[in-house]
């Protein structure tokens, strides 16, 4: 079931690539034959990754008719089904990310933080700051907390300004340890002063919060973040599938 999951993954990011380059918004792709025959997979395989693509707003379905790019002008749709960064997840739907404000530094966790990473005592966390833009327009704040060790290994999450640098890479790279979880509560919220400055919108203009925990494969908390989403430029899509 891993192996089939991976490939799965593995063939949604090749299409990825193939959908940004030789399709255009509100194309039809060819037939589930002919892409698995393209690349090679079953075409229950093909449909998995059809499906990772489809719940991050990427794909359009029609029932009877066939399956679409998904048209760039609407507002980037962010899937809760798969792991991928937020910078992926608007070029998937057809945006240039961006990262407008970046800040990275060592702070001390206070007891939210150390409560959520399941830290002793007095400890010290990464805290980072992030604007992700939608074609130069601020649509995303993420606040990242995370701990400056990881399996024994001191973190350095200074790149994390780059937009071409994603934080689950870095702690696989450096902290050998992979984000397998996320678990969200979300809730609506109003743009504080320094949040609306950010997202250049007015104090008190709703948004979509999010708080989320990242778990490893060993189901210990690595990232602790608090999301706001601006909702006229990011939608954010939940699919549930009924249990096997």
């Amino acid at each position: 079931m891993v192996i089939r999951e991976n490939l799965a993954a593995k063939v949604a990011a090749e299409l990825r690539v193939f959908i940004a380059d030789d399709l255009q918004p509100g194309a039809q792709l060819p037939s589930e034959k002919d892409l698995a025959e393209r690349w090679g997979v079953s075409r229950t395989t093909l449909r998995e990754a059809l499906w990772l693509l489809w719940s991050e707003g990427l794909l359009v379905r029609r029932w009877g008719v066939g399956t679409f790019v998904a048209d760039s002008s609407e507002p980037v749709v962010i899937g809760s089904s798969s792991i991928i960064p937020i910078r992926d997840a608007i070029r998937s739907a057809g945006h240039e990310p961006t990262v407008s404000h970046g800040r990275v530094e060592r702070v001390g966790a206070d007891a939210e933080v150390a409560q959520a990473l399941a830290l002793d005592g007095v400890a010290t966390v990464w805290r980072v700051d992030r604007v992700f833009d939608v074609d130069e327009t601020p649509a995303v704040f993420l606040r990242d907390y995370v701990p400056t060790l990881l399996n024994g290994r001191e973190l350095d999450l200074t790149p994390l300004t780059d937009v071409n640098v994603d934080l689950l890479t870095l702690l696989s790279g450096m902290g050998r340890t992979r984000v397998i979880r996320m678990e969200v509560q979300m809730e609506a919220a109003g743009a504080s002063g320094e949040i609306a400055a950010l997202l250049k919108v007015a104090p008190g203009t709703p948004l979509l919060r999010a708080v989320q925990s990242s778990y490893s494969e060993t189901g210990h908390p690595v990232i602790f973040s608090d999301i706001h989403y601006r909702t006229d430029t990011v939608r954010l899509r939940f699919v549930r599938t009924a249990r096997t």
